[in-house]
């Protein structure tokens, strides 16, 4: 947490960061609109559900952002009244988790795009039940968008050293996120990052 680094390996080789962007854009949500509302609009109890499953609660609110449907709701949340304000407010903001600019990979954009026909299920489902706060077809481009940002394990680590920091990035010393609601973010992940089914352990966030 001092920032210190040691690296071993192909440390600096990109990927899309896929699922692991689901609990740093909760944490933008909890930053720009508070708890209250977030907890409103996204549960934050264990589903026991597969990541892409399309059960919700009794109130017809995804269980918590680490599965699909909660995770495409919590990104419809971003500011802004067209999708490229809602897609630079995601991207700037996983970039200051990272300390660095992050850059969309645009051919797996595309490729995921074009087949992500279930999130889009998913996310007419929730429309159809009120729980979208954007277009629904719209916000699953920007979470795709979201999801095909590349990445390296030393982005990761320093994204992760950020959240065990209370939101503070270790390398950059800015304040991404508040103490308290980094807190809220550790706490769903301890308690919804994984699920136990027959005698297998799964990631809810879909690895």
């Amino acid at each position: 947490l001092d920032g210190h680094v040691v690296e071993v390996g192909d440390t600096d080789a990109p990927f899309t960061i896929q699922s692991m962007s689901k609990p740093f854009t909760f944490a933008l949500a909890l930053t720009e609109f508070g708890s209250e509302k977030v907890y409103k609009h996204t549960g934050v109890e264990p589903s026991g559900d597969d990541f892409n499953s399309v059960v919700l609660d009794e109130r017809g609110v995804p269980f918590n952002p680490m599965v699909n449907a909660g995770a495409i709701a919590t990104t419809s949340l971003a500011p802004g009244e067209v999708p490229e304000a809602k897609w630079r407010f995601i991207q700037e903001g996983l970039s200051r988790f990272a300390g660095r600019d992050l850059a969309l990979d645009q051919e797996i954009y595309e490729s995921e795009a074009a087949t992500n026909l279930r999130n889009r299920g998913i996310a007419k489902l929730l429309e159809g039940y009120e729980r979208m706060y954007f277009d629904a077809l719209e916000a699953t481009d920007v979470y795709t968008r979201q999801c095909s940002l590349l990445v390296t394990a030393h982005d990761l680590a320093v994204m992760a050293a950020t959240l065990a920091d209370g939101g503070v990035n270790p390398v950059t010393k800015e304040r991404v996120i508040d103490p308290l609601n980094c807190k809220r973010v550790l706490a769903l992940l301890a308690t919804a990052g994984l699920y136990e089914r027959s005698g297998d352990w799964l990631y809810e966030i879909g690895l």
